[in-house]
């Protein structure tokens, strides 16, 4: 088997703010696995690639042998997750989906279209916002750009 490396990649920070904060996690990714191993390719899309895939594996030339590593990409993948949640999915990630908070209790509706009235307490939400929830309605105002959209601009 011989020596194997598990290494943990640490983000820059713990939550994408911006859109630019997703660029930078991309290109320190790139420059961390670079660090490691010579990419065949450097295009963000396909680091992207790896950090969904969660891990990045190799190997380093020590002397005369090989020391397999692995590098985890969960943390990165997270962030990831998150982007997506603020800019792919349904009206969650849109910014005229209102909140009401009431006993603990979190009530959503679409301000475009509906208002606190609209909400069914039992459901926690509106009727906009149930069928929407998924995938969104045309008047979606997404909180960031899709990854896609990004880094075709860039790559």
């Amino acid at each position: 088997m011989g020596l194997f490396i598990k290494i943990d990649y640490l983000p820059l920070f713990e939550e994408i703010k911006k859109e630019r904060d997703l660029l930078d996690l991309l290109s320190d990714v790139q420059r961390e696995l670079n660090s490691f191993s010579r990419l065949k390719s450097s295009k963000l899309s396909h680091i992207l690639e790896f950090i969904e895939k969660e891990v990045f594996d190799g190997n380093l030339m020590v002397g005369r042998g090989n020391v397999r590593y692995l590098v985890d990409l969960s943390k990165a993948k997270g962030l990831i997750e998150e982007y997506k949640w603020k800019s792919e999915k349904g009206c969650q990630s849109c910014v005229e989906r209102a909140e009401i908070h009431k006993d603990n209790v979190i009530y959503s509706y679409c301000r475009l279209t509906e208002n606190e009235k609209d909400v069914d307490a039992e459901k926690g939400h509106s009727p906009k916002i149930e069928r929407y929830s998924e995938k969104s309605c045309k008047n979606k105002i997404p909180f960031f750009r899709s990854i896609k959209e990004i880094l075709e601009r860039v790559d």
